[in-house]
């Protein structure tokens, strides 16, 4: 965001996306939340292999 930061949060409130970015963001943590609960949740990268482990 390039706007300066004592009018920032108030152009960031009038913009109803970002609103539903956020609500976006939280549905999805919801989502895992459940899935990790309901024992469904498997990691995305969970079958790669680290070529450098430590």
């Amino acid at each position: 965001w390039y706007q300066p930061y004592a009018t920032s949060h108030e152009d960031l409130d009038k913009d109803p996306d970002v609103f539903a970015e956020v609500g976006n963001a939280a549905l999805a943590l919801a989502n895992l939340v459940k899935q990790i609960r309901s024992g469904q949740y498997r990691a995305p990268d969970e079958d790669l292999h680290d070529p450098r482990e430590k």
